[in-house]
């Protein structure tokens, strides 16, 4: 590495130089990632993208991918389909990483790997400093203040420290503007709607210059998920909102809470006699929107009876909807009751999906009922969906209606 400095370098420079001896390891060990001669046109294309090369000349000379950049190739150790759990054991071992677990998740190995990539190589890791996925964790304060962001907070998780890093550039280039203002707050893990004081129906209803935010904090933007509507996260909010919006503008900052409930049932079922799930009922003049998630995927040996309700009453009730689905291998569906049903002066759609996929080998009796009553009931629609092979079907009852 010596022969790459100038005549004039100084003796610090020659001994950091010589400390600093290109490890060809590393590199060695993602270009073995590459198989070209077992990978199929569709993979070179994908390796193509991933290594910057035009896609059209690594068809015709794969060999070119031996050039990639040993930054480029690192991204390989992300994709199951180049780089699969034995591949990622071994590379561990020829690198010698500390605390390796191989039982450990598929993302964290990934993850470690990549560390230790970069840390064993001088040149990637110069070249990763100012990469806010690559850089080294212990470094992130310093590259988050040499690209002028805005909030940091030491409690924050790795992920969320690199993804505040890398909107940084995105926030300054159009800092001033509502969609800066709800990058920099998307970032730190926070939903926001924004609205200035022209939008909407009725503009008299904010000052001439006022810009509403209504900021959703979720619950997992506080690493110890308690506290979550505290001062200390309001004053956060505003920090932003003020480092961020123009000095001409007002901003009215509104904090809410974001809740999506689902409930799944994934693998092997042995025996389920009877199960019954009952979405929220919303009454009032406006209930919120209701939003229900039931999956089982997997084998089911028995599924004896299950319910699904779904209601909303009100003036006007929002648009209710549900989705059940069955994936995979059934040995007895003996009974299914599901009901989506909305009651008030004007209902909104009713939308239900009940879907069963793979082997079925007995479904003796389901029963779906889609009901809309109301002065103005819109359209109800219901689905009902048998994908593949169904041995046998007893009894089924379909019922859609609508009352004024």
């Amino acid at each position: 590495m010596n022969k790459l400095l100038p005549s004039n370098a100084t003796i610090l420079t020659k001994a950091l130089s010589d400390v600093l001896v290109p490890n060809n390891s590393v590199r060695q060990l993602l270009i073995s990632l590459l198989r070209l001669s077992s990978r199929s046109d569709a993979q070179l294309v994908w390796l193509a993208k991933l290594c910057y090369m035009p896609p059209s000349e690594v068809l015709i000379n794969p060999e070119l991918l031996l050039q990639s950049q040993t930054k480029h190739l690192l991204a390989l150790i992300d994709f199951p389909e180049f780089c699969d759990d034995a591949q990622l054991n071994e590379m561990a071992e020829k690198l010698a990483i500390e605390n390796w677990e191989p039982n450990a998740s598929d993302t964290q190995k990934r993850a470690q790997l990549k560390s230790a990539c970069v840390l064993n190589d001088a040149r990637l890791l110069i070249s990763s400093l100012w990469d806010p996925f690559l850089c080294p964790t212990p470094l992130l304060p310093w590259l988050a203040w040499s690209v002028s962001v805005d909030e940091w907070d030491e409690s924050w998780n790795e992920e969320l420290k690199r993804q505040v890093i890398s909107d940084a550039f995105a926030v300054h280039q159009v800092k001033g503007t509502p969609f800066a203002l709800q990058k920099a707050l998307d970032s730190l893990n926070i939903k926001t709607e924004i609205r200035e004081w022209w939008q909407g129906e009725n503009p008299d209803e904010l000052p001439r210059g006022t810009v509403q935010v209504w900021a959703l904090i979720n619950s997992n933007l506080d690493e110890y998920q308690q506290g979550m509507l505290t001062p200390q996260m309001l004053k956060r909010v505003r920090r932003i909102v003020e480092s961020v919006k123009r000095g001409s503008i007002h901003i009215d900052v509104q904090l809410g809470l974001a809740f999506t409930e689902q409930v799944g049932v994934v693998g092997a079922v042995s025996s389920a006699v009877f199960k019954r799930i009952d979405a929220p009922n919303g009454v009032g003049v406006k209930p919120p929107k209701l939003k229900q998630h039931t999956a089982s995927i997997g084998a089911a040996e028995t599924l004896q009876s299950g319910s699904l309700a779904i209601s909303g009453k009100g003036v006007l009730p929002p648009k209710p909807t549900g989705v059940s689905s069955v994936c995979g291998a059934t040995n007895s569906h003996q009974s299914g009751h599901y009901t989506v049903a909305a009651n008030g002066v004007k209902p909104e759609g009713v939308h239900k999906v009940y879907c069963v996929s793979g082997a079925v080998h007995s479904a003796q009796a389901t029963h779906i009922s889609v009901a809309g009553q109301g002065i103005l009931p819109s359209n109800g629609t219901g689905n009902e969906y048998l994908v593949n092979v169904t041995r046998q079907i007893i009894y089924q009852h379909f019922n859609l209606q609508g009352a004024a």
